[in-house]
């Protein structure tokens, strides 16, 4: 099965910050980890199935 590469579009960074900022308000440490796991999961989902 093939991998693909991802790219996430300016839209996608800025919403992934105001997730981060949103989340933020109450807990900052786990803002930064939040986002982070998002993009891993994204990231490894879309490489394999990037029409999901």
């Amino acid at each position: 099965m093939k991998n693909y590469d991802i790219a996430f579009t300016a839209t996608a960074r800025s919403g992934l910050l105001e997730i981060g900022e949103f989340i933020a308000l109450d807990n900052p440490a786990r803002a930064d980890s939040f986002v982070d796991e998002i993009i891993a999961s994204l990231t490894r989902t879309l490489s394999i199935f990037p029409y999901s």
